[in-house]
């Protein structure tokens, strides 16, 4: 059977590769992307423990709305940075959103391989509804999964390495022809490279 690890072990990792690096370069990247001017509305989809919207809110004073499926995510949020202003914490299914032109920049960082093709297709063009006429979306996803793979997710539970499954493959045309799909222009490609290429 299948081992299953809770969200407070698979967070927990996440935190930990955090604080030793394992994002090298790309966190200035992504904050530079979602450069706002002080009351602009921002939501990060998929915001797990709250470090990249807190960053922005801070950054930017921006009014910032993180959102995650995951309660436990979001507790650990709320814990966090709930002391920052213009910065606040939702547990929500990113599928559910029905917003309106309702934010300025919406962040999805290393979230949309985790929804099934069709769930992501379906995510895109809400994403697109929720953005204001001229707002931008910062997206990034896996473009070489190959640390994803069966075979690798499997010496991972024999380890008992606790392991975010992705359910969607990207390649650079792919993500390219999923966004104009869903009725995005794209501004910018900005790849780096940590184990696995990230676009």
């Amino acid at each position: 059977m299948k081992e299953r690890h809770t969200d407070e072990e698979l967070y927990a990792r996440t935190l930990r590769a955090l604080k030793r690096g394992r994002f090298p370069g790309d966190f200035s990247v992504k904050l530079r992307m979602c450069a706002s001017t002080s009351g602009e509305k921002v939501l990060d989809i998929g915001c797990g423990t709250g470090w990249f919207a807190a960053a922005v809110a801070v950054q930017y004073e921006a009014e910032v709305l993180g959102i995650d499926a995951s309660e436990y995510a979001i507790n650990e949020a709320r814990k966090r940075y709930g002391d920052i202003n213009h910065l606040d914490f939702q547990v929500c299914d990113a599928l559910l959103i029905q917003y309106e032109q309702a934010f300025d920049k919406i962040s999805c960082l290393d979230v949309l391989e985790h929804f099934s093709y069709e769930d992501a297709q379906s995510l895109l063009k809400k994403i697109h509804t929720a953005l204001r006429e001229g707002g931008s979306l910062v997206l990034c996803v896996p473009t070489n999964d190959f640390l994803h793979l069966s075979p690798v997710r499997r010496v991972a539970a024999l380890l008992s390495i606790p392991t975010f499954e992705h359910k969607t493959f990207f390649s650079v045309r792919k993500v390219q022809a999923e966004l104009r799909r869903a009725g995005f222009s794209i501004a910018e490609l900005s790849p780096w490279f940590h184990l696995e290429d990230q676009l």
